[in-house]
C-alpha cells in the first residue's frame, strides 16, 4: 500500500496584465469570469487608472473570498499631474473610503503581507523600470517605441525643458519628464536596491512574490530595444507583465479572452 501525501498549502494564482482597456470600453461577461483561485494579481497596464480600478473593484466584489493585488503600469500613471498623484490618491482611498473592498490590496515598493492557506505571503509591487543597454541613445529609435510615448519620470516646472523656441517667455505650467535610457537605468537601479533590501530581510516562513508591470521580455512597449531586468535579484516568484517567460519562477499572463482568463498557476 502506498501513502499519497497531498499538500493542501498550495495556492492557486491567476495573473492579469497588459489588457489595455479603453476608458469607455465595457467589460464582457467572460472578462469578469475568473477561475476559482485563492489569489489574483493585476500586474499593470490594464488601462487608464479609473478603468483599472473599476475592473479591480468589480472583480473583488464578485469574488469576496479571493485576495486581489493591483499594481500600476505606465498606462495607469500616464496622465497624473505630479509624480506620486496616483499612489497617494490610492493610499488615501484605502484608508478612508468606506466602500474599498477588504480583499483588494495596493502598495508600491512596500511589502504586502497576506496569509492564505496557512502560507505567509510577502508581496512587493514595483513599476518595473528597464535597464536600457548603454549602447541605446536618446534618439529617433528610442523615441519611436511605445515606452517613450507613455512612460515618464516625474514632472518639471522648468520652462527651458519643454518651452517651444518661439513661445513667449512666460510660465507655461508643468510638463512630464519623458523617459530616456539614462533615466530608466537610474530608476531601475533604485528599484533593485528596494528589492534587494526586501529579499535580504525575508522572514524565514514567508514566500516572497515580486510583482512588476514590466518583465524580462516586453516587445509591446520596448520593441527591439535592448534591455535587462533585475538580473541581480531572485525572489521565490516573480509575477510580471509584458510577455511570457521560459523561467519557471517567472509567471506572466498577458492579454484578454477565455484562454487568458482561465489560466491558473500553482505556487
Amino acid at each position: 500500500m502506498y501513502l499519497v501525501l497531498i499538500n493542501n498549502n498550495m495556492i492557486d494564482l491567476h495573473v492579469i496584465g497588459d489588457v489595455d482597456y479603453y476608458i469607455t470600453e465595457k467589460f464582457t461577461p467572460s472578462e469578469l469570469q475568473l477561475p476559482d483561485v485563492d489569489l489574483v494579481i493585476l500586474t499593470g497596464n490594464v488601462g487608464y487608472i479609473k478603468k483599472t480600478f473599476h475592473y479591480a473593484e468589480e472583480l473583488a466584489a464578485l469574488n469576496p473570498n479571493t485576495q486581489f493585488i493591483v499594481n500600476l503600469g505606465i498606462l495607469e500613471v500616464v496622465n497624473q499631474k505630479h509624480e506620486n498623484q496616483m499612489r497617494d490618491g490610492l493610499y488615501a482611498r484605502q484608508l478612508y473610503h468606506e466602500h474599498w473592498h477588504k480583499n483588494l490590496h495596493y502598495k508600491l515598493e512596500e511589502s504586502i503581507k497576506l496569509t492564505i492557506k496557512d502560507r505567509n505571503l510577502d508581496i512587493l509591487c514595483t513599476s518595473g523600470f528597464p535597464y536600457i543597454d548603454e549602447s541605446v541613445s536618446d534618439g529617433k529609435e528610442w523615441r519611436s517605441n511605445r515606452w517613450y510615448k507613455f512612460a515618464y519620470h516625474g514632472i518639471t516646472h522648468d520652462q527651458k525643458y519643454f518651452k517651444p523656441k518661439m513661445a513667449a517667455d512666460v510660465y507655461h505650467g508643468w510638463s512630464p519628464i519623458w523617459s530616456t535610457p539614462e533615466l530608466c537605468r537610474k530608476d531601475h537601479d533604485r528599484e533593485v536596491e528596494v528589492i534587494s533590501h526586501w529579499i535580504e530581510n525575508k522572514e524565514e516562513d514567508s514566500t516572497q512574490i515580486l510583482v512588476s508591470a514590466l518583465g524580462p521580455k516586453c516587445k509591446e512597449y520596448l520593441g527591439d530595444t535592448r534591455y535587462r531586468m533585475y538580473d541581480s535579484v531572485k525572489p521565490d516568484y516573480w509575477v510580471t507583465g509584458g510577455g511570457d517567460s521560459t523561467e519557471s519562477y517567472i509567471l506572466s499572463n498577458p492579454g484578454r479572452g477565455s484562454l487568458a482568463r482561465n489560466k491558473v498557476f500553482t505556487i
